[in-house]
């Protein structure tokens, strides 16, 4: 069995080593700091699936606050959040199956803040989430075996719902 190295073991020697190596490759005294404290945490995996799953339960929550008057749209919105949510678990639980030593570090996302004069605020709100959670995983990784692009699809089919729940209470509020 290895002995460790020192007093601060293998990770704290590569931080020392890339808090004297970056100045010379043209990184400040402090970017060599962030960099040497970086070594000691384990970088996490699954960025963009997890923020999207954080930003996907904001939405959840979100249309679960909202306004029943959306002609069953509200409803099948967060039928497809749940299964976009679902979809994505199960792409990371199947990569961590198959790559036991993988970590994770869980990312709660900052939800968008809600608009002055938003005429439906849960259902605006859940909208703007449900386009980061679509943009985060655009940028997410296609490791998933396929379930990304599932979440992907119930995610879009999430914001189409939204839409016409908001068309429709809007037709029918007109009348």
């Amino acid at each position: 069995m290895p002995e460790k190295q020192g007093r601060y073991g293998l990770w704290g020697m590569l931080g020392l080593i890339l808090s004297l190596t970056l100045p010379a490759f043209g990184a400040t005294p402090g970017e060599a700091a962030i960099h040497a404290a970086a070594a000691d945490r384990p970088e996490a995996m699954f960025p963009h699936m997890d923020a999207a799953i954080g930003f996907l339960r904001a939405a959840d929550k979100q249309l679960r606050e909202g306004e029943p008057i959306f002609y069953g749209h509200r409803e099948a919105a967060i039928k497809h959040t749940e299964a976009a949510i679902a979809d994505l678990q199960t792409g990371i639980d199947d990569y961590m199956k198959a790559h036991p030593s993988t970590h994770r570090n869980e990312i709660i996302p900052e939800p968008p803040p809600s608009e002055a004069g938003d005429k439906y605020p849960h259902m605006q709100g859940a909208l703007r989430l449900l386009h980061q959670a679509e943009t985060e995983l655009g940028e997410a990784a296609h490791i998933y075996s396929g379930h990304r692009v599932e979440g992907l699809d119930e995610t879009r089919a999430a914001v189409n719902e939204v839409q016409q729940g908001m068309k429709s209470a809007t037709a029918h509020k007109n009348e």
